[in-house]
């Protein structure tokens, strides 16, 4: 199973399009956790263009989690154009 956004060997990370399945990789530093490997890739795919669609949480605090950390729905340039957000 591939998930949207999962590590790779703990020092790559991938994020997968959830309309297209494409896909693209960036390694993290290798002294980075999990965590900020996670926080640091969300923020690189968000700046080429990728879209994360995180869905409401009643908790604030978990909603932010879960924007930071890469939770949710993806979606590559090309779809992100082409979908209503």
């Amino acid at each position: 199973m591939v998930l949207p956004l999962d590590l790779i060997a703990a020092t790559h990370v991938r994020v997968t399009c959830d309309l297209c399945g494409s896909d693209a990789r960036m390694c993290p530093k290798r002294w980075q956790e999990e965590r900020g490997a996670r926080e640091l890739a969300t923020h690189a795919f968000q700046k080429i263009g990728w879209y994360l669609d995180v869905k409401d949480h009643p908790r604030q605090r978990i909603y932010d989690d879960y924007r930071r950390e890469g939770h949710g729905k993806w979606y590559c340039p090309n779809c992100a154009k082409k979908k209503h957000m």
